[in-house]
């Protein structure tokens, strides 16, 4: 239930959660400087291992339509070939 109520939530406001990501990449995805980029380091040298461990990739692949939308790129963009 929690899963379908984030999803929910994620599509009605993608444009708020790309707001938010976009205080933490400038141009072209690169980190800038102060708080927020203090906090994704701090959360990638302690936490992303756990992540992908736990997703067996580098997102939950669940969210594949959300991100798409957030990112504004085609769902089949996010998987490698």
């Amino acid at each position: 239930m929690a899963v379908r109520k984030t999803k929910r939530w994620a599509n009605q406001n993608f444009e708020k959660v790309r707001s938010v990501l976009g205080t933490f990449t400038g141009v072209n995805g690169a980190v800038v400087d102060g708080q927020a980029s203090k906090w994704l380091d701090a959360h990638i040298n302690n936490e992303w291992t756990e992540h992908v461990i736990r997703h067996r990739a580098l997102f939950d692949r669940d969210f594949i339509p959300q991100l798409s939308k957030v990112l504004s790129v085609a769902p089949e963009e996010h998987f490698v070939a």
